[in-house]
């Protein structure tokens, strides 16, 4: 909000030879913005062949056109190298990871008393290079594979304010997306090498209204509807609505009913053996209650929320005529709550925790049925530190097959942080995660890191 200039340096390494550094300016002058940065990373892994590195660059522009209409501008491009391991029973050689990414945006936005909105152009593309690797006993592959992809699309929105208490949303989008994937000898170089997979593009196309009315100081309404048609999947609708009701003693309850989805991708209706055209869209219906209060002058702040979801025509593969095939198959019922609390016992003791409980009638990977964390944090002048506690139950690594059993993981895991202000804008500060060394996975086959070490400085001037 203030002119100034503010530049930020960062170093931190720790174990398996990690490293991470980076720096970012950022400008405010009069009606001009700007924030520029670089990171690079890199580690060799808790696992033979697990290395990775990535370098990243970011540039955002602003720029106040008058007091009630703005520009941006942004980009990103990165390009970052890694490797998969394979699984401990199975393990992989070479199969590597190249990937250049870069994304690009801009909008010009409005802001009156009873007004705003937005127009948005934005695009998202990469290159990826990928050797798929081969078992210790087996052949290396003789070609990689390759595809470049691309989205790229337009938002418009408006909010209008048609009366007292009132708040209409009006809005647009288009998006375009698709890609080129192809196989490249190894051996046989240039265009004489190439097999193609599939070259496919797609549109998508969708209108939506939401319309908020506060209906007397203490209870609103909002309902919305969004109709979305994809050149893949055809035409859908997303309709949602919600109560809120703003009570005494700082306390808010909500309601809300919601309808999802999500059409089938290029990979799922037309990449490789599985694939299928005939694919339809998933669906879902979510419900949900929630409740936040706030306490002893907002020291003390407690929620809860409990949900029911429920999903047909989910996608998954299976063998059809002996034949692996992408297929619309089942629905998924799942039900849960979550409760938080954060208490501020004394100025800059702040203790916090919560806890959530997931009922799954089908099976879900890497989706735990209980999580609990439990955390404490104390600020003081020169000084900060943290520990936290989380508890895992009833996390599903694999699910059965027919040749294989259903897995379940349960751990817990003791995080710990000390920041130090060495002078001014130079703190110093070390991390520990997995205190206590726990053997865990989160997926089968994939053991994660036991206790790490890291430690850096970060100079804000």
């Amino acid at each position: 909000k203030q002119d100034t200039v503010l530049t930020n340096v960062h170093l931190q390494g720790g174990s398996y030879y990690s490293l991470e550094t980076g720096i970012t300016n950022q400008v405010r002058r009069g009606k001009f913005s700007s924030a520029v940065g670089f990171n690079y990373s890199r580690t060799d892994g808790h696992r033979r062949n697990m290395n990775f590195d990535e370098y990243n660059a970011f540039v955002r522009l602003g720029y106040d056109i008058s007091l009630n209409w703005r520009m941006s501008a942004m980009g990103n491009v990165a390009y970052f190298n890694s490797s998969n391991p394979g699984t401990v029973s199975n393990p992989l050689e070479d199969n590597d990871m190249h990937v250049l990414r870069g994304t690009a945006s801009l909008s010009v936005e409005n802001e009156y008393k009873r007004t705003s909105g937005a127009i948005r152009l934005y695009y998202n593309g990469g290159r990826h290079k990928i050797d798929e690797g081969y078992q210790q006993d087996a052949e290396p592959q003789t070609k990689f594979y390759l595809h470049n992809d691309l989205m790229a699309g337009v938002s418009v929105y408006q909010t209008v304010a048609m009366f007292r208490g009132n708040r209409t949303t009006f809005g647009f989008d288009y998006q375009h997306f698709g890609g080129h994937a192809w196989n490249q000898s190894k051996e046989i170089k240039g265009k004489v090498g190439q097999t193609d997979i599939i070259r496919k593009t797609q549109v998508e196309l969708a209108g939506y209204v939401d319309f908020r009315q506060e209906v007397v100081s203490w209870f609103s309404l909002e309902a919305g509807i969004r109709f979305d048609w994809h050149s893949g999947a055809g035409m859908n609708y997303i309709p949602q609505a919600g109560l809120s009701f703003v009570l005494p003693k700082e306390t808010e309850l909500k309601a809300l009913v919601s309808r999802g989805f999500r059409s089938p991708t290029i990979r799922e209706m037309y990449m490789y053996k599985p694939a299928n055209e005939e694919l339809r869209a998933e669906s879902m219906w979510n419900y949900e209650l929630s409740y936040k209060q706030s306490l002893l002058d907002g020291r003390l702040r407690l929620g809860a929320n409990i949900f029911y979801l429920q999903a047909k025509d989910m996608i998954s593969t299976q063998m059809v005529d002996g034949k692996p095939l992408n297929v619309n198959t089942g629905k998924l019922r799942n039900a849960g709550a979550e409760v938080e609390i954060r208490y501020n016992i004394i100025k800059g003791l702040t203790v916090y925790g919560n806890y959530s409980y997931l009922y799954m009638k089908n099976v879900q990977l890497a989706a735990p049925a209980h999580k609990l964390n439990i955390g404490v944090l104390y600020h003081h002048q020169k000084f900060k530190v943290g520990t936290d506690f989380q508890y895992v139950a009833g996390l599903y690594t694999a699910l059965k097959t027919n040749t294989q059993e259903a897995q379940k993981e349960n751990f817990v895991l003791w995080n710990a942080h000390v920041d130090y202000r060495i002078w001014r804008g130079l703190w110093a500060y070390v991390k520990v995660d997995n205190l206590l060394g726990q053997r865990y996975e989160i997926n089968a086959g994939f053991p994660m890191p036991r206790t790490t070490v890291f430690g850096g400085l970060s100079w804000t001037f």
